[in-house]
């Protein structure tokens, strides 16, 4: 896996390169395009990894995180995200600051959520860090990408207003851990990572001819991997649900596995 580095890399900037570049084209800064763009990213994500990873049909878009994700995340993963919403009334509250809202808002949703939801996420965790996990442990692999992510977050300098493009940065760094985690917890759905970007469930994951292996995601934290629960500091004020399983940090994930 580690001598595929650079087929990973190609693969993650065609697919930024897609999202980007669809998304300018047509203009959709806050998803007015989103339906095609995500469906672009999807299309382009399946067929790397049919035919660079060699994986099937039914085995890309599951690789990708196009399944349902555990329930417990994703309801967790939206009462995240509802909590974060609620930032801005409470800020408008305290602050008296006037909280205005476009006139087409509710229209915009669905796309919004295609393109910087699903799309963006099906780059950033179901392909680039689904594969860097598949050769190190969650630390590593989510480290590794999170370069990426940050650096595309960067470039909203040039495109917005200073304020609105620190708070999306600044947003983004707190998320840097907390989304490849739930990614995992959720044994590997996109659903699981984002309350923008949810699902999968446990089909074959291999490319042709691959035989099923047991995967270490979902295994309760031992010792040396009780410490990756700091990647959820950020959501330390909602607390952690009893019972949620959490991986072991030490182990590589196969990435052909079955999750």
């Amino acid at each position: 896996m580690r001598a595929r580095g650079t087929p990973i890399l190609l693969g993650f900037f065609l697919l930024w390169v897609v999202l980007d570049r669809s998304a300018t084209e047509l203009g959709s800064t806050m998803g007015e395009g989103g339906w095609i763009v995500c469906a672009l990213v999807i299309v382009t994500g399946v067929a790397v990894e049919v035919f660079v990873f060699g994986r099937t049909l039914r085995g890309a878009i599951i690789g990708l995180g196009l399944r349902p994700g555990r329930r417990i995340v994703v309801v967790w993963a939206a009462a995240g995200s509802a909590a974060t919403l609620l930032y801005f009334p409470g800020f408008s509250l305290v602050t008296g600051a006037p909280l205005t809202l476009r006139s087409d808002w509710l229209a915009l949703l669905p796309g919004l959520f295609l393109q910087a939801g699903i799309a963006e996420e099906i780059i950033f965790r179901g392909f680039l860090f689904h594969h860097l996990r598949g050769a190190w442990p969650f630390w590593r692999a989510a480290t590794l990408s999170a370069i990426p992510f940050v650096a595309v977050h960067l470039l909203l300098f040039t495109t917005m207003d200073f304020a609105v493009a620190l708070a999306s940065v600044l947003l983004s760094l707190a998320l840097l851990f907390p989304l490849p985690w739930l990614f995992e917890v959720s044994r590997g759905s996109i659903l699981g990572a984002r309350d923008r970007a949810l699902r999968r469930a446990g089909l074959d994951q291999g490319g042709r001819g691959t035989r099923r292996r047991a995967c270490p995601i979902g295994n309760r934290l031992d010792g040396r991997g009780r410490g990756g629960a700091v990647a959820l500091l950020p959501f330390a004020s909602t607390g952690w649900p009893a019972g949620l399983a959490l991986p072991a940090t030490n182990q590589a994930l196969d990435a052909n596995c079955i999750l």
